[in-house]
């Protein structure tokens, strides 16, 4: 059970004793084969905890892949503690406000968190990974397609209440 491997994870981390209380928060955004939940124990401050298979590939690419960025200088969560045979790590928490949550914002507010994530892009776009970095496979036409509907009906259609369609047949984007 993820929660109860989470909730081990925090308890060994912290050498906190079984009877501690710590609550438990299950976060709803996307996780293909991750469990993600805020953990909160008394008198410590909280956790993003994940629990992930090894159903998909990338998967297991979460931690080195933070590392990656962490030591290239872009701003990522800490990961302060990672257990791969129980496939576990405990994230600095960092809150609730994202940019899909300013969306509804006057953009003079979201402005200055629009810049900040494009200053990191250009960060990440002039970092080159080591020459043994296991990433995953370049995108192909079916692979792009797939990417650009889930986005159309996830995306547009879930997070911002959005009809797709208008946008998703635009002529332009069938040509990419």
């Amino acid at each position: 059970m993820p929660a109860d491997t989470l909730l081990t994870a925090v308890r060994a981390h912290l050498d906190l004793a079984p009877t501690h209380r710590v609550l438990m928060e299950p976060i709803q955004k996307g996780a293909s084969g991750r469990t993600i939940i805020r953990i909160n124990p008394d008198d410590h401050p909280s956790f993003i905890g994940i629990h992930y298979t090894l159903e998909r590939s990338d998967n297991a690419n979460f931690l080195p892949v933070a590392e990656f960025l962490k030591e290239a200088g872009l701003n990522i969560p800490e990961v302060l503690y990672d257990n791969t045979r129980r496939q576990v790590a405990l994230i600095e928490d960092l809150g609730d406000q994202d940019l899909l949550s300013l969306k509804d914002t006057p953009f003079e507010e979201r402005e200055t968190y629009y810049r900040s994530a494009f200053e990191q892009l250009d960060k990440l776009l002039y970092t080159r990974p080591p020459k043994d970095f296991d990433l995953q496979p370049t995108f192909d036409e079916p692979l792009y397609r797939w990417e650009q509907e889930y986005f159309f009906e996830h995306f547009i259609e879930t997070h911002l209440g959005r009809d797709s369609s208008t946008l998703s047949e635009d002529p332009i984007l069938q040509g990419l």
